[in-house]
């Protein structure tokens, strides 16, 4: 999914049609990578792939942003939304949208199961 994409379904949730955002969107979904990088590398490992050896980077909302679909559609949007209403000093709303995208993410989120080691052996 691109960050174009992206920035069209959080400006959806806002019932925005405005691209004055375009501007601020790549900093911000760059700053939500990074947050996410952990996550993704939790899914990939989950399902068997290669995990990414380093965090992606945008430099345009024209670009691929290679996270797993449950993060890039499920939860970037409502990151993105929290932060582009932020200029509306609406903190309900922003804690809104911040909830649904740390729930988002929470759900995308997977466990591994590992051994445990008895330490008193």
């Amino acid at each position: 999914m691109t960050g174009q994409e992206i920035l069209k379904i959080a400006l959806d949730l806002l019932y925005e049609e405005t691209s004055e955002y375009d501007i601020y969107a790549v900093s911000i979904l760059n700053m939500m990578i990074a947050e996410l990088f952990e996550t993704e590398n939790q899914i990939r490992r989950a399902e068997g792939r290669p995990p990414l050896e380093e965090t992606p980077y945008l430099t345009e909302l024209k670009g691929e942003i290679p996270y797993d679909e449950q993060l890039t559609r499920g939860a970037m949007p409502f990151g993105l939304a929290s932060y582009i209403i932020l200029d509306d000093n609406d903190m309900g709303r922003v804690g809104y949208f911040r909830q649904l995208y740390v729930n988002a993410v929470n759900s995308a989120a997977k466990v591994l199961p590992e051994g445990v080691r008895d330490v008193y052996e």
